[in-house]
């Protein structure tokens, strides 16, 4: 799979993990100068993807953070993770510079749970036209989705 063409050398390159979920993947790495020249590189090992919505569906007892949905969302955002045990838990919706929106706190059990987010704000403003972030933190890590939402 061709992950970026045609980029100037800047010595590093960012990009994101597939989320198909594998026990046994590598990344190979190909690299073309001008000329026509290549270079290649190979994982030292297989590592493994994790599906980060493992465990949403089904109820499970591990921390996840599912896709908001729908996605892209207008009028209503429906927001679902499941926990691991009972804990405070705090989700929230931010913007691209990492301002906070909207925030919940709550003391929850385990199990699956599900928020609905109207795109409002805490100033009682409607969010704008754009992409957030959506942040699940509890006392056993945080995840985070990307939302986009129209108007």
């Amino acid at each position: 799979m061709e992950v970026a063409h045609g980029l100037a050398n800047t010595g590093s390159y960012a990009w994101t993990v597939p989320d198909q979920a594998t026990d046994s993947a590598r990344v190979r790495v190909t690299a073309y100068d001008a000329a026509g020249n290549t270079g290649m590189s190979l994982s030292d090992s297989a590592f493994q993807i994790v599906n980060p919505n493992a465990g949403v569906d089904a109820g499970g007892a591990v921390l996840a953070l599912g896709r908001p949905q729908p996605n892209p969302a207008v009028g209503t955002a429906l927001l679902r993770f499941t926990l691991p045990g009972a804990g405070r838990v705090k989700l929230e919706v931010l913007d691209l510079a990492g301002r906070r929106l909207w925030q919940r706190e709550a003391e929850l059990g385990p199990g699956a749970h599900a928020v609905r987010w109207e795109g409002g704000t805490e100033a009682g403003n409607r969010a704008g036209a754009g992409l957030y972030f959506v942040r699940l933190t509890t006392p056993w890590g945080s995840r985070t989705q990307r939302l986009a939402w129209l108007r």
